[in-house]
């Protein structure tokens, strides 16, 4: 099966009512990222360990770190509080980290020994709410993580998953270097199986449509750190030959961080509705164009960029988002005069 978002969002695009690319807005991404990080982006290698590189992430691609991936990856969805709750928080090492890195936090927390058996396919597949619970205990004045019981479900399918293919290494090898392969084998497990069926206007018939935030993002976090690393046996596995094919990650930031920059416009109606904090449902047609469009919007500022700028001859869609994220981390207050959109999904 074809799993290539990269398509699947140009046709949301393409007939998108509320959400519009703005061409305009496109070149002045692409002319911020050529200033940003043009110099840098000839050294791959020196790139690739630039963004990577994180106290809590591991340097070497070993089997240790493979899981630490994965387990991140397995959990990497809808941190955002309640209005008038604090996000979930985690001191690790004398350091706090909030929303997704307190994740990040507790999963190598437990690997360090709070929960050693975390990697084990075999405890993940019969992982328990309280058990899950304890390993995402935030501190005393934090909030709790939202969707626990999904995070459980989540580990549950990940260890039957992995034990079934017979481990992450043997999974690897049976993508012979391919992301797409890997992700075709990730949608298996339904928390990962981010796609929709979706009737696009003067369309007669609906289609299935792939949007695929996490499985494409696992697939580059692999990348990020295969190429930083020393090599072994994993990261080579790691060096995914076709990640020109994968997609930007249809998050929540993304689409705010593209929205400030004026690369895509919303209609009056989705403006009213962000600036209410409507709650949107999974599949709700705003909340498919905002993703889809925002997704098409990375591919369109990457061909703008090998297009104009020959030091770029070889940019994917992955590098420019991490270079919208980066930004949004970077630049709270710009990004978020509009707030970004409402949720509860385990897709992002």
């Amino acid at each position: 099966m074809d799993y290539l978002a990269q398509e699947s969002c140009r046709r949301i695009a393409q007939s998108a009512v509320h959400v519009k690319i703005d061409q305009a807005g496109i070149r002045r991404v692409a002319d911020e990222i050529a200033a940003e990080i043009g110099s840098t982006f000839t050294d791959q290698v020196e790139f690739c360990r630039k963004n990577w590189q994180h106290e809590l992430r591991p340097n070497t691609l070993d089997e240790h770190a493979l899981s630490w991936i994965f387990l991140c990856g397995n959990w990497n969805y809808c941190f955002w509080p309640e209005e008038e709750e604090e996000p979930l928080g985690i001191t690790y090492k004398e350091k706090t980290y909030k929303r997704s890195w307190a994740m990040v936090a507790a999963v190598t927390r437990a690997l360090d020994g709070r929960t050693k058996e975390l990697a084990d396919p075999k405890w993940q597949m019969n992982a328990t709410d309280e058990q899950v619970k304890h390993i995402l205990q935030g501190d005393e004045e934090s909030g709790e993580i939202p969707l626990l019981h999904e995070r459980v479900r989540s580990l549950q399918d990940l260890g039957k998953w992995t034990d079934a293919l017979g481990g992450l290494t043997e999974i690897l090898k049976l993508c012979n270097k391919s992301a797409l392969t890997l992700i075709g084998y990730l949608v298996k497990m339904p928390n990962w199986n981010d796609s929709l069926i979706y009737q696009r206007a003067g369309k007669p018939e609906p289609e299935q449509l792939w949007i695929l935030k996490r499985a494409q993002l696992l697939c580059a976090d692999l990348w990020y750190c295969a190429m930083q690393s020393e090599k072994t046996e994993i990261s080579e596995l790691c060096k995914f030959t076709d990640m020109d094919q994968l997609s930007a990650f249809a998050d929540y930031r993304i689409p705010q961080t593209l929205e400030s920059f004026g690369a895509i416009k919303y209609s009056d109606h989705l403006i009213s509705l962000l600036q209410k904090k409507h709650r949107f449902q999974p599949g709700d047609n705003e909340e498919v164009e905002i993703r889809g469009v925002s997704v098409h919007a990375a591919t369109l500022i990457a061909k703008e960029l090998r297009d104009n700028h020959p030091e770029f001859s070889k940019i994917t869609d992955v590098v420019v988002d991490t270079f919208l994220w980066t930004y949004a981390m970077l630049d709270k207050n710009q990004c978020q005069k509009l707030p970004h959109h409402l949720c509860r999904t385990v897709f992002y």
